[in-house]
């Protein structure tokens, strides 16, 4: 019988590279519809929303059509706001992975990725809710609007900001061990400042000392 496994072996190695082609592709189509929704997304919104949008496609002012609206519409807009850029991200570093182009650990990218993503939605939207709007959206998006309302319900400012603060402590630290040295170092700084604070130094007194002088 032929061996057919250098056969089976190119095909699969054929289909893994079309695939990740494929989702190139897509990563960059999905961030060039994001880039164009920050500067046209206002002028979509009302039409997206529209009922008889199918009718106004020439008014459609995203580069990626409407399509691209819509979906850019959806990630940013209806989910994670401009933390949504993590999507395409990961979607590139999995086709360059499927091409055999880099060395990426695609778990360990999906975790940073996707807590990072959740992480600056919630921030996004806590810092918007802090200031005032920024934008016709949300920063944050959908999602980190209704979770940060949400630790403000439950925790107020001061818990949702230590939530934050402590998480982003727990993520860097995922990314580089580096973090906990720094931390010390600054938790070190504090509490040396508080222990010995720093004094004026006294001048010694000029003129006659009769202390000295016997």
């Amino acid at each position: 019988a032929p061996d057919t496994s250098g056969t089976k072996r190119l095909n699969g190695e054929t289909l893994q590279f079309v695939a990740g082609l494929l989702l190139i592709g897509l990563s960059l189509y999905l961030l060039i519809s994001f880039v164009s929704f920050f500067i046209t997304g206002s002028a979509d919104q009302s039409i997206i929303n529209s009922l008889d949008y199918e009718e106004r496609l020439s008014e459609i002012r995203n580069y990626t059509g409407l399509r691209g609206a819509q979906l850019s519409n959806f990630f940013i807009s209806d989910c994670f706001g401009y933390a949504a850029v993590c999507i395409p991200v990961f979607l590139m570093i999995a086709g360059f992975r499927l091409i055999h182009v880099g060395h990426f650990h695609l778990w360990k990218w999906f975790l940073a990725l996707g807590f990072g993503m959740v992480w600056a939605s919630v921030f996004l939207a806590f810092l918007e809710k802090s200031i005032g709007e920024f934008n016709f959206f949300c920063l944050g998006g959908t999602h980190g609007l209704r979770v940060t309302e949400w630790f403000y319900g439950q925790f107020g400012w001061p818990g949702t900001f230590l939530i934050l603060l402590i998480s982003a402590i727990i993520y860097l630290i995922y990314l580089s061990k580096q973090t906990i040295y720094w931390v010390r170092k600054i938790f070190s700084l504090g509490i040396n400042t508080v222990k010995h604070p720093r004094h004026k130094k006294t001048e010694a007194p000029t003129g006659n000392n009769p202390e000295a002088s016997e």
